[in-house]
Protein backbone atom coordinates (compact mmCIF):
# COMPACT_ATOMS: atom_id res chain seq x y z
CA UNK A 1 0.00 0.00 0.00
CA UNK A 2 2.10 2.89 0.93
CA UNK A 3 1.53 6.68 1.42
CA UNK A 4 1.81 9.49 -1.01
CA UNK A 5 3.33 12.89 0.17
CA UNK A 6 0.27 14.93 0.05
CA UNK A 7 -2.34 13.51 2.39
CA UNK A 8 -5.85 14.67 2.58
CA UNK A 9 -6.95 17.40 5.00
CA UNK A 10 -8.79 15.04 7.38
CA UNK A 11 -6.10 12.94 7.40
CA UNK A 12 -3.94 16.04 9.04
CA UNK A 13 -7.20 16.88 11.46
CA UNK A 14 -8.05 12.68 12.59
CA UNK A 15 -4.32 12.89 13.25
CA UNK A 16 -4.19 15.85 14.83
CA UNK A 17 -7.06 14.38 16.71
CA UNK A 18 -5.31 11.29 18.16
CA UNK A 19 -2.41 13.35 19.32
CA UNK A 20 -4.58 15.85 21.16
CA UNK A 21 -6.46 12.76 22.86
CA UNK A 22 -3.64 10.97 23.76
CA UNK A 23 -2.25 14.12 25.33
CA UNK A 24 -5.67 15.06 27.38
CA UNK A 25 -5.40 11.22 28.45
CA UNK A 26 -2.05 11.17 29.77
CA UNK A 27 -2.42 14.43 31.48
CA UNK A 28 -6.29 13.70 33.43
CA UNK A 29 -4.92 13.42 37.01
CA UNK A 30 -1.24 13.50 36.33
CA UNK A 31 -0.17 15.07 39.80
CA UNK A 32 -2.57 12.78 41.60
CA UNK A 33 -0.29 10.26 42.78
CA UNK A 34 3.00 11.13 44.48
CA UNK A 35 6.41 9.69 43.34
CA UNK A 36 7.16 6.31 43.51
CA UNK A 37 10.54 5.04 44.55
CA UNK A 38 11.79 5.00 41.17
CA UNK A 39 10.52 8.03 40.33
CA UNK A 40 12.16 9.30 43.39
CA UNK A 41 15.72 7.67 41.77
CA UNK A 42 15.21 9.84 38.54
CA UNK A 43 14.91 13.07 40.52
CA UNK A 44 17.95 12.14 42.81
CA UNK A 45 20.21 11.55 40.16
CA UNK A 46 18.93 13.85 37.91
CA UNK A 47 20.05 16.74 40.15
CA UNK A 48 23.00 19.17 39.98
CA UNK A 49 24.35 20.24 36.95
CA UNK A 50 24.34 18.62 33.52
CA UNK A 51 27.86 17.06 34.49
CA UNK A 52 26.56 15.49 37.86
CA UNK A 53 23.25 14.06 36.59
CA UNK A 54 25.51 12.38 33.49
CA UNK A 55 27.87 11.14 36.34
CA UNK A 56 25.18 10.01 38.57
CA UNK A 57 22.84 8.17 35.42
CA UNK A 58 25.84 6.23 34.05
CA UNK A 59 27.97 5.45 37.17
CA UNK A 60 25.77 5.30 40.34
CA UNK A 61 22.46 3.87 38.12
CA UNK A 62 23.70 1.69 35.76
CA UNK A 63 20.21 -0.25 34.69
CA UNK A 64 19.73 2.62 32.08
CA UNK A 65 21.43 5.15 29.92
CA UNK A 66 21.25 8.82 30.80
CA UNK A 67 19.77 11.03 28.01
CA UNK A 68 16.32 10.60 29.99
CA UNK A 69 18.01 12.02 33.58
CA UNK A 70 19.77 14.76 31.34
CA UNK A 71 16.56 16.00 29.79
CA UNK A 72 14.64 15.57 33.71
CA UNK A 73 17.70 17.90 35.08
CA UNK A 74 17.12 20.89 32.21
CA UNK A 75 12.74 20.22 33.04
CA UNK A 76 13.99 20.82 37.01
CA UNK A 77 15.56 23.85 35.92
CA UNK A 78 13.19 25.58 33.95
CA UNK A 79 10.14 24.67 36.01
CA UNK A 80 9.40 24.33 39.59
CA UNK A 81 9.94 20.79 40.95
CA UNK A 82 6.14 19.62 40.93
CA UNK A 83 5.37 16.38 40.79
CA UNK A 84 2.79 17.07 37.05
CA UNK A 85 5.09 19.27 35.66
CA UNK A 86 8.04 16.80 35.92
CA UNK A 87 6.19 14.30 34.53
CA UNK A 88 5.06 16.76 31.50
CA UNK A 89 7.71 15.75 29.24
CA UNK A 90 6.77 12.15 29.39
CA UNK A 91 3.32 12.70 28.86
CA UNK A 92 4.82 14.48 25.55
CA UNK A 93 6.74 11.72 24.43
CA UNK A 94 4.30 9.34 25.05
CA UNK A 95 1.60 11.44 23.07
CA UNK A 96 4.40 12.22 20.19
CA UNK A 97 5.03 8.48 19.97
CA UNK A 98 1.19 8.00 18.46
CA UNK A 99 2.05 10.04 15.56
CA UNK A 100 4.96 7.94 14.59
CA UNK A 101 3.22 5.37 15.00
CA UNK A 102 0.75 6.57 12.15
CA UNK A 103 4.05 7.29 9.68
CA UNK A 104 5.21 4.09 10.54
CA UNK A 105 1.80 2.23 10.02
CA UNK A 106 0.69 4.35 6.82
CA UNK A 107 3.95 3.80 5.46
CA UNK A 108 3.76 0.10 5.48
CA UNK A 109 0.23 -0.32 5.32
CA UNK A 110 -1.92 2.51 4.38
CA UNK A 111 -3.60 5.68 5.85
CA UNK A 112 -6.13 3.44 7.60
CA UNK A 113 -3.84 1.04 9.09
CA UNK A 114 -1.54 4.19 10.30
CA UNK A 115 -4.90 5.72 11.77
CA UNK A 116 -5.82 2.59 13.80
CA UNK A 117 -2.81 1.73 15.04
CA UNK A 118 -1.99 5.38 16.27
CA UNK A 119 -5.63 4.87 18.14
CA UNK A 120 -4.75 2.11 19.36
CA UNK A 121 -1.67 2.78 20.64
CA UNK A 122 -3.32 6.23 21.87
CA UNK A 123 -5.33 4.02 24.11
CA UNK A 124 -3.60 1.35 25.24
CA UNK A 125 -3.40 0.47 28.96
CA UNK A 126 0.27 0.38 29.64
CA UNK A 127 1.37 2.81 26.96
CA UNK A 128 -0.74 5.24 28.69
CA UNK A 129 0.62 4.30 32.01
CA UNK A 130 4.40 4.78 31.37
CA UNK A 131 3.33 7.51 29.33
CA UNK A 132 2.59 9.26 33.16
CA UNK A 133 5.58 8.03 34.96
CA UNK A 134 8.77 10.11 34.84
CA UNK A 135 10.71 7.32 33.90
CA UNK A 136 12.40 6.79 30.37
CA UNK A 137 10.11 4.42 29.18
CA UNK A 138 7.71 6.77 27.27
CA UNK A 139 11.18 8.57 25.67
CA UNK A 140 12.41 5.00 24.48
CA UNK A 141 9.42 3.96 22.95
CA UNK A 142 9.30 7.66 20.86
CA UNK A 143 12.81 6.77 20.42
CA UNK A 144 12.46 2.68 19.23
CA UNK A 145 9.26 4.47 16.70
CA UNK A 146 11.83 6.79 15.36
CA UNK A 147 14.59 3.69 14.52
CA UNK A 148 11.33 2.17 12.62
CA UNK A 149 10.83 5.26 10.75
CA UNK A 150 14.36 6.34 9.77
CA UNK A 151 14.74 2.74 8.52
CA UNK A 152 11.99 3.02 6.59
CA UNK A 153 12.84 6.03 5.28
CA UNK A 154 16.63 5.16 4.97
CA UNK A 155 15.88 1.66 2.62
CA UNK A 156 13.27 4.05 0.46
CA UNK A 157 15.99 6.84 -0.12
CA UNK A 158 19.31 5.31 0.21
CA UNK A 159 20.81 8.46 0.30
CA UNK A 160 23.89 9.26 2.61
CA UNK A 161 21.49 11.91 4.96
CA UNK A 162 18.77 9.24 4.93
CA UNK A 163 21.91 6.81 6.98
CA UNK A 164 23.05 9.19 9.01
CA UNK A 165 19.35 10.08 10.28
CA UNK A 166 18.84 6.49 10.74
CA UNK A 167 22.44 6.74 12.87
CA UNK A 168 21.57 9.71 14.91
CA UNK A 169 17.86 8.04 16.12
CA UNK A 170 19.87 4.70 16.82
CA UNK A 171 22.36 7.04 18.56
CA UNK A 172 19.55 8.75 20.68
CA UNK A 173 17.94 5.56 21.61
CA UNK A 174 20.89 3.89 23.25
CA UNK A 175 22.00 6.99 25.09
CA UNK A 176 18.38 6.53 26.43
CA UNK A 177 17.40 2.73 26.69
CA UNK A 178 20.33 -0.04 26.04
CA UNK A 179 17.44 -2.48 24.98
CA UNK A 180 16.55 -0.80 22.19
CA UNK A 181 19.70 -2.34 20.71
CA UNK A 182 17.21 -4.92 19.94
CA UNK A 183 15.26 -2.95 17.70
CA UNK A 184 18.42 -2.23 15.84
CA UNK A 185 19.35 -5.88 16.21
CA UNK A 186 15.62 -7.32 14.58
Amino acid sequence: AGMTRARPAWVIWALGALILGALMIRLYHLDAQSFWQDEIVTVTYSQGNLGEALVNSMVQFRASAPLHYLLVNLTALHVSLTEGLLRLPDVVWGAACVGLVFLIGARLFGISAGLLAAFLLMILPLHVYYSREMRFYSLATLLGALIVLALLHALKRRTPAAWRWYGIAVGASLFTYYYDGLIVAA
